[in-house]
């Protein structure tokens, strides 16, 4: 990308040094691009305007994946057939043209994973990688729009552009908290003491529960979990002996065994004690070296509930 930028300097310098015969360029991106815009209208008639019905033979696991990584490696083909054919070709209106319509149906793709990985979501929650599959297609959506500009206005500072895209929508990644996000969302949909559970965007057939995965997550999830541990009954003093799990053993704190309900009942009423003792190894001896805020929020959070 650096070698293409200082070649488009050195271009402005000594005048346009393309020597590439444009008609080849539109021959072979012009029949790329009426597949794309074929596959766009199939997506746009089936997928947005259609009941979002699961293919036969399809989960929605498979569905969601199989989407967004073929979209992947159709955008990265896009991308090197738009910086070539600006790179070696000389300039051609209908050549523009033809690679803005690529580029559009680039954005169709994107749209179409999109949709397909909020289906996967609405049935089985949230995860970190769901939700970073999502923050890619976001990311892949400003790059190719850098791309389209700089398709009409080569003097457009495609690079930087697309080094400030990648590094503001990192930061915004990180500071977005996503384990609270998951926490949130997912507790929203687990079982309660009152029995209620609270489906609004989800379809899922089964309240949230995936417990083991609840209790991988880091503090940022404690102003979540920790109110809810509280409120399935957990005895929130386990958190401040040596080791959570073994208070919880010792104590017999694990709750009785819900006959009923199986070894979901169990796992629901263990989980917390193991993502008790992870947060009591990541806040000990916790000092200016190694300060982390999300941590010092988990100790507050502790310290209220026990309150």
């Amino acid at each position: 990308m650096t070698a293409y930028l200082c070649k488009k300097r050195i271009r402005e310098d000594v005048g346009d040094v393309r020597r590439g015969e444009p008609v080849l360029a539109i021959t072979v991106t012009g029949m790329l691009t009426l597949l794309y815009l074929l596959f766009s209208g199939i997506q746009i008639a089936g997928l947005f305007f259609g009941s979002l019905r699961l293919p036969e033979g399809y989960t929605y696991a498979m569905y969601a994946r199989e989407g967004f990584f073929q979209l992947l490696a159709v955008s990265l083909l896009n991308l090197i057939i738009v910086l070539c054919c600006m790179e070696f070709f000389r300039e051609s209106t209908v050549l523009k043209i033809i690679l803005t319509l690529m580029s559009l149906c680039t954005f169709v793709m994107i749209a179409s994973s999109a949709v397909r990985m909020i289906m996967y979501i609405r049935y089985y929650y949230l995860t970190y990688l769901r939700i970073l599959v999502l923050w890619a297609l976001v990311l892949l959506t400003f790059l190719f729009a850098g791309v389209v500009v700089n398709i009409f206005k080569e003097k457009f500072p495609l690079f930087r552009y697309q080094a400030a895209v990648v590094a503001v929508l990192y930061l915004i990644l990180s500071f977005a908290h996503p384990d609270y996000l998951i926490a949130k969302v997912n507790v929203a949909n687990a079982p309660r003491e009152d029995g209620m559970v609270y489906h609004s965007f989800f379809l899922a057939k089964e309240p949230y529960n995936d417990y083991y995965y609840l209790r991988s997550l880091s503090a940022d999830a404690a102003p979540v979990l920790v109110p809810y541990l509280k409120e399935l009954g957990y005895d929130m003093e386990a958190f401040y002996t040596e080791d959570a799990v073994q208070y919880a053993a010792d104590t017999s704190a694990w709750g009785a065994w819900d006959l009923d309900a199986g070894n979901a009942r169990h796992v629901q009423m263990g989980f917390g004690y193991y993502w008790m003792r992870k947060m009591q190894r990541n806040t000990e001896n916790m000092g200016i070296r190694t300060y982390n805020v999300s941590r010092h929020l988990a100790l507050t959070h502790f310290r209220d509930c026990r309150e």
